[in-house]
């Protein structure tokens, strides 16, 4: 990866070999505690850096640093089209199911009673689909600040047999990852969404992909996302929908990683040159929700309580409209 900023190039540059250095190697370059914040950027670019001790075990109070080599994830952006089939009334329902984060100990009995009800309701309706919305699982383990409740292989296999029964329906749209599966990648170079899209046979778009749904006579755009984003206030979330939707020409924007139940909507105008009239064009904003209680890191972190669940969106076949519900 290319380093402009010469500090950090000097950093990546002490750190390639994959040995072990102390970090009185890098006096000359920064001092302490601007180093700790530099290879916190170098993270976030790619590199995989981590404290140890003189043994080369993880210790985020060890006094040594180590790189470890791991192929940068490329970024999808895929596209897939769809046909689905409405139900009697002519209409399609589509669920964003996200943020779950198995494995955290804020996901409860409550959490799990509450994802089943949305799993058997999609399961039992016609018309009714889902999409997956990134972490699914917490993965979290020398990252974690908490003591995960069960291993990142567990809960794999947890989530894979939770969403089998949907999969094998053909109710499941698309997955894409989240930031906490990614840590696997980043750690390791392990895509575990790309192995459940594939033990599940259904499309993965990555980070981030665009959705075409065909329901009858109409089409509609879906962009489906779980950015990167530090926002805490229900404000500053939507805001940074609408964003999206200004950056993306499509009927639906999903966007997950806040873990606030959203829905929004905002109107385009797009001239008609053939009629000489001028279009609007309704376009939905949806934060998908999440399934974790509050307390823990939420609430050290001082962020606020949020509603547990995920929206829906309906989608009619005979005419091009959308209605959003909680």
């Amino acid at each position: 990866m290319n380093v402009e900023n010469p500090t950090h190039q000097r950093i990546v540059e002490i750190l390639e070999d994959g040995q072990l250095h102390h970090k009185d190697e890098f006096k000359d370059v920064c001092n302490y505690n601007g180093l700790r914040g530099r290879i916190s950027e170098l993270n976030k670019w790619g590199y995989v850096i981590r404290r140890v001790d003189d043994k080369g075990h993880n210790d985020w109070r060890g006094e040594y640093f180590k790189c470890i080599t791991v192929p940068i994830k490329e970024a999808h952006n895929e596209i897939i089209s769809v046909s689905l089939k409405p139900d009697k009334s002519g209409k399609v329902s589509i669920i964003g199911l996200g943020d779950i984060h198995y494995g955290n100990p804020c996901f409860t009995d409550i959490s799990e009673d509450k994802l089943n009800g949305y799993i058997d309701w999609v399961l039992n309706t016609e018309g009714a689909y889902i999409i997956l919305m990134g972490d699914m699982i917490e993965s979290a383990n020398e990252r974690a600040t908490f003591k995960i409740k069960v291993t990142p292989q567990e809960q794999y296999e947890w989530v894979l047999e939770k969403f089998k029964p949907l999969a094998k329906a053909g109710k499941i749209i698309a997955i894409i990852s989240g930031n906490h599966e990614n840590w696997i990648y980043s750690d390791k170079g392990f895509d575990i969404v790309k192995t459940l899209s594939l033990a599940l046979d259904v499309p993965y778009l990555g980070d981030s992909g665009y959705v075409g749904v065909k329901v009858g006579k109409q089409f509609y755009s879906i962009y489906v996302t779980h950015p990167r984003t530090g926002v805490t206030k229900k404000s500053t979330k939507i805001k940074m929908i609408e964003d999206l939707g200004t950056i993306h020409d499509v009927d639906i924007v999903m966007c997950g990683h806040h873990h606030a139940i959203i829905t929004e909507e905002q109107i385009t105008r797009h001239p008609n040159f053939a009629t000489g009239e001028v279009d609007n064009r309704k376009q939905c904003l949806i934060g998908t929700g999440a399934f974790l209680e509050y307390g823990d890191y939420a609430e050290q972190a001082r962020y606020r309580p949020e509603v547990m669940g995920a929206p829906k969106i309906k989608l009619y076949a005979e005419r091009k409209d959308m209605h959003m519900g909680k």
